[in-house]
C-alpha cells in the first residue's frame, strides 16, 4: 500500500488581530487522516488577556472550527487543545471529507475568518 504525502493547502498566516490578540493558523494540510489544521491564539504584547473573563478556560468554547461539506452538511473536527499565559493552540482533523469551506470563529474577540476549500 503505498501513503501519499501530505499537500499544504493553504499556508501558515496570521488571519487577523483584534488588540493584543493575533489570531493564527499553522497551515491547512490535507495528509494521511483528512484535512488538518492547527489554530492559535496569541496575546502579543503579554498583557495577560488570555488569563482573564471569556478567556479564563482554554478549550473549544473560545475558538470554534467547523466546515461544511459539498453536500451542505456541518462538519464537526475532532480537536485537541493546549494553552499556556500567552497562547491558546488547538489541533483540529476533519477526516475524509469533502470539505467545501472552513470557518474559524473566536466568540471572545467577535472574530470570523472563512476558508473556500477546492481551489
Amino acid at each position: 500500500m503505498t501513503i501519499s504525502a501530505p499537500r499544504l493547502i493553504r499556508p501558515p498566516a496570521i488571519l487577523g488581530r483584534v488588540g493584543t490578540i493575533a489570531v493564527t493558523h499553522w497551515g491547512l494540510v490535507d495528509g494521511l487522516h483528512g484535512l488538518s489544521t492547527v489554530v492559535e491564539i496569541v496575546d502579543v504584547d503579554g498583557p495577560g488577556v488570555l488569563q482573564q473573563g471569556a478567556w479564563k478556560l482554554s478549550g473549544i468554547d473560545t475558538v470554534s472550527v467547523t466546515a461544511s461539506s459539498d453536500a451542505g452538511e456541518l462538519v464537526h473536527p475532532s480537536y485537541g487543545a493546549a494553552a499556556a499565559r500567552r497562547w491558546q493552540r488547538w489541533t483540529m482533523a476533519f477526516g475524509r471529507s469533502e470539505l467545501r469551506d472552513l470557518t474559524i470563529t473566536v466568540p471572545p474577540i467577535t472574530f470570523t475568518h472563512t476558508f473556500t476549500l477546492g481551489d
